[in-house]
């Protein structure tokens, strides 16, 4: 996140990161003025809130969901979920994402299988890719193989390569074909020859090192 509450992807704040580095400041990429304290940045979320910025709503949710001792924000699970469905009302894939989550592990609300799927369609439907994940794992427990892969073809277009590992896992059981895991490897090696980049390359290689 930035000064102004905005998000941008990790190779691009990455490189701008470098190059703030070299000039001895950072700065947000978008004002130019210096990028907000930790703290702050609470109240730069909750600012967005209230102008009713999905994202930024869906941001502060995840926050509130697993708690951040930097923001010195406790974790509330009820608080989250509301955040989550404010969010989602307003159009955000990710938050429709959380809500199909929090129903299906029971975090915050109680454990509701039927509405953990109906919010995983959403969130696919705005094209949300890891969503396919659960719908294809809710397809295996109602013993659909076939949609299941399905999920998972399309996940894996989108780059979400557990899609790929899942259809393998299928294949070794003798669900899924030798065509179809290799049509898997296809459409993920597409997804990552189109969005690859010397800045994501970058940004990846720094998470690695910070792990």
């Amino acid at each position: 996140m930035v000064c102004c509450g905005k998000i941008i992807c990790g190779g691009c704040f990455r490189e701008h990161e470098r190059q703030s580095e070299s000039s001895g400041s950072l700065t947000c990429p978008f004002s130019r003025a210096e990028v907000s304290s930790a703290k702050e940045c609470i109240k730069i979320l909750e600012k967005r809130v209230a102008a009713n910025d999905s994202e930024n709503m869906y941001q502060l949710g995840r926050k509130y969901l697993n708690g951040d001792h930097e923001l010195d924000l406790k974790k509330d699970e009820f608080k989250a979920f509301k955040l989550f469905h404010r969010a989602a009302e307003l159009g955000s894939a990710q938050a429709y994402f959380n809500l199909g989550f929090t129903y299906d592990k029971g975090v915050g609300v109680s454990k509701d299988g039927t509405k953990a799927r109906q919010y995983h369609e959403l969130a696919a439907i705005k094209r949300c890719a890891i969503s396919r994940l659960s719908l294809g794992a809710f397809e295996v427990a109602a013993g659909n193989a076939d949609r299941a892969i399905k999920h998972c073809l399309i996940a894996a277009e989108f780059g979400v390569v557990e899609a790929v590992d899942f259809i393998q896992i299928f294949l070794i059981s003798g669900h899924a074909t030798k065509d179809q895991y290799a049509q898997a490897l296809r459409l993920y090696q597409a997804y990552l020859d189109e969005v690859k980049s010397d800045q994501r390359g970058k940004a990846a290689a720094h998470s690695d090192r910070s792990i």
